[in-house]
């Protein structure tokens, strides 16, 4: 439940490479809307973060020789792995149908976590 450390690596994520933080700002709220899971939104928003660093990375986007760019994708796949692996829980959670969904209205929050119709 809660404190994966997401926000803070997406902090750091963007302080390694800051033109994907409104890609991937995007990416979450495009997931997030429609199905207001959050871990859902973290979950593919980290994949996304690994597929643009690969592409960065090998289109030469970050000016560095090939060894440091592989390592710098490393980097990236590892907080990928690491982010799947907290959302462990999560992702049990949601092959079972269990998993609880938020909403940015209060009032609705309550509702649908209460059982009440909306």
């Amino acid at each position: 439940k809660g404190g994966k450390g997401v926000a803070t690596t997406a902090g750091a994520a963007f302080a390694l490479c800051p033109v994907t933080l409104p890609l991937l700002l995007a990416c979450f709220f495009v997931i997030f809307f429609p199905t207001h899971l959050v871990s859902v939104c973290s979950l593919v928003s980290y994949a996304f973060f690994f597929v643009l660093m690969v592409i960065f990375g090998k289109t030469g986007y970050f000016h560095m020789e090939g060894h440091y760019v592989n390592e710098f994708i490393l980097l990236a796949l590892i907080l990928t792995v690491l982010c799947f692996w907290q959302h462990r829980s999560n992702i049990g959670r949601l092959m079972r149908g269990e998993e609880k969904k938020v909403f940015l209205h209060k009032k609705l929050n309550d509702a649908v976590q209460n059982g009440r119709k909306v």
